[in-house]
C-alpha cells in the first residue's frame, strides 16, 4: 500500500510537471510571457509597425510604450476595441496617438491617462471613446487589472501594489489550457508566434501602427454581408459588448469619469467624447435587452453639455445613417467609415 502510495505521488508529480512546463512554454494567450509586449514596444520605437501579434495584454503593452514616447501628441485617443483603427490617417498636419484597448472601461481611460500625467506628455486633446458596458459595475471583465495600479493612484485610493492573479495560478494547472498550449507547441518551436517588424502596412494578420492604432489584416477589407451579419449575431448571442447583468449605470464610475473630466480641463486638456454605433441588425434586439444603453448616451450628452465639451456618435446608427455593410461585425465601423465621422468632427479636409 506504501509503495503504491509513493508511485501514485511521483506519477501525480511528473504529469503536474509536464502540464506546467507545457502551459508555460505553449502559453496561447501570453499569459506567462512577459517579454512579448516588450518585443512589440521594440520594434516600435524603431520606426517600424508590428504584425502577427496576438493574444497579447493591451494594457501591459500601454505601460510599456507610452513611457517611450518621443514627445506629446497633439491629439490622444483613448477608447475601446472600437476606436483602434484612427491614428495619423487622419490628418497630415496633426500628430495622433491611439492607446485604445479591447473592451476598455473606465478603469482603463483613467488607468491610461494617469500613465500620460505620469510621464508629463499630456497631449492638447483627448478624444474618448465611451462604451455602455464601462459603466456596468457588473461587468465580469477584469482586464484593467494590469492598469489596477495607475487607476488606484489617480482616485487617491491606496495600492499595495502585490495583487495575487489567480487567472495565471489556474491556468498553470489547467487540462483545457494544456490542450490550448500543446497546438501552439509547434509555433513556439518554429518561432512563428512572436512580433514581426515590417513597413508594409497591410497584412496578413493584424497589425499595430507607429501611431498605435490597428490595421486589421486584408481578409477584413473583403468580408461579406453574409459574413458581417452572422458575426453580428454571434457577439449578440455570446454578450460580447460588456453589457452583461446591466440594469443600473454605475454612480462610481460616472464620479471617476467626472474626476478625470475635471483634471483634463484644469491642465488645459481639450476633451471630446464619442459614442461608436452598433450594427442596426442587432442594434434594436441591443436596445430591447438592454434599454438601459438609451440612459449611458442620454448621461454622456448631459455629462458634455455640463462640462461644456463636444460630444458626437451614437450607439444608434441610424442616426449616422449607416448600413449593415458599414460594420466589420456587430460592433466595429468599417476604416472609411469611421475615419469620415472623426474628420467630419474635427472638420478635416477628406
Amino acid at each position: 500500500m506504501k509503495r503504491l502510495l509513493i508511485k501514485t505521488t511521483i506519477l501525480s508529480f511528473v504529469l503536474l510537471t509536464i502540464i506546467i512546463s507545457v502551459n508555460v512554454i505553449g502559453d496561447p494567450a501570453r499569459i506567462f510571457d512577459d517579454n512579448y509586449e516588450a518585443e512589440m514596444v521594440s520594434i516600435l520605437k524603431d520606426n517600424y509597425n508590428v504584425t502577427n501579434i496576438s493574444n497579447y495584454d493591451d494594457r501591459a503593452f500601454q505601460k510599456k510604450i507610452i513611457p517611450n514616447l518621443p514627445t506629446s501628441p497633439d491629439i490622444l485617443v483613448v477608447g475601446s476595441s472600437r476606436t483602434m483603427l484612427i491614428g495619423n490617417n487622419l490628418s497630415d498636419d496633426l500628430s495622433i496617438y491611439n492607446n485604445s484597448v479591447n473592451r476598455a472601461s473606465i478603469y482603463d481611460i483613467i488607468g491610461i491617462y494617469q500613465l500620460y500625467v505620469d510621464n508629463k506628455i499630456l497631449p492638447e486633446k483627448i478624444i474618448l471613446g465611451i462604451d455602455p458596458g464601462g459603466f456596468n459595475d457588473n461587468n465580469q471583465d477584469n482586464r484593467w487589472f494590469s492598469l489596477r495600479k495607475e487607476y488606484n493612484k489617480f482616485i487617491g485610493k491606496n495600492d499595495q501594489g502585490n495583487h495575487l492573479d489567480l487567472t495565471k495560478i489556474k491556468q498553470l494547472i489547467s487540462i483545457t489550457y494544456f490542450q490550448e498550449s500543446i497546438r501552439n507547441l509547434p509555433k513556439v518551436i518554429n518561432g512563428e508566434d512572436r512580433p514581426i517588424p515590417t513597413l508594409v502596412v497591410n497584412n496578413l494578420s493584424n497589425t499595430i501602427l507607429t501611431d498605435g492604432s490597428l490595421k486589421y489584416d486584408i481578409r477584413m477589407d473583403s468580408v461579406d454581408n453574409q459574413t458581417i451579419v452572422k458575426k453580428s449575431l454571434e457577439a449578440f448571442n455570446n454578450e460580447g459588448f460588456g453589457l452583461n447583468s446591466f440594469t443600473e449605470i454605475s454612480l462610481e464610475r460616472i464620479n471617476d469619469f467626472q474626476q478625470l473630466i475635471n483634471h483634463a480641463k484644469s491642465q488645459n486638456i481639450e476633451i471630446e467624447l464619442y459614442m461608436s454605433p452598433f450594427n442596426p441588425h442587432i442594434y434594436q434586439d441591443l436596445i430591447d435587452k438592454y434599454p438601459i444603453i438609451l440612459e449611458v448616451e442620454a448621461m454622456v450628452k448631459n455629462i458634455g453639455e455640463t462640462n461644456n465639451i463636444s460630444t458626437f456618435g451614437s450607439y444608434d446608427p441610424t442616426t449616422l445613417n449607416l448600413s449593415v455593410d458599414d460594420f466589420y461585425d456587430g460592433w466595429h465601423l468599417k476604416t472609411d467609415i469611421i475615419m469620415n465621422i472623426f474628420k467630419k468632427q474635427l472638420d478635416l479636409k477628406e
